[in-house]
């Protein structure tokens, strides 16, 4: 992460951000589902494309790491059982 320039760390909270933002809007969708379990299949396509378009637009070491810590500190604010 040391070679890191700006304009990906802004890339990277800018797809933090959307994630969060997508998530909040499918929230209901996920809530009208019968099983817990299977309310991962709708955010499941959100979330691996967010990752694909970090890989794809940085390629470089630990951007993963970096946005799944930028999402889980923007969930963190809704359960304290997540910190």
């Amino acid at each position: 992460m040391k070679n890191l320039r700006l304009n990906e760390f802004v890339f990277i909270g800018i797809i933090g951000a959307t994630v969060f933002i997508l998530g909040y809007i499918l929230l209901p969708f996920m809530q009208m589902m019968a099983l817990p379990e299977s309310r991962g299949v709708i955010v499941a396509p959100v979330y691996g494309t967010a990752v694909t378009l970090v890989l794809y637009k940085t390629q470089k070491k630990g951007v993963i790491s970096l946005l799944g810590f930028l999402i889980g500190m923007m969930l963190s604010m809704f359960s304290i059982i997540m910190l």
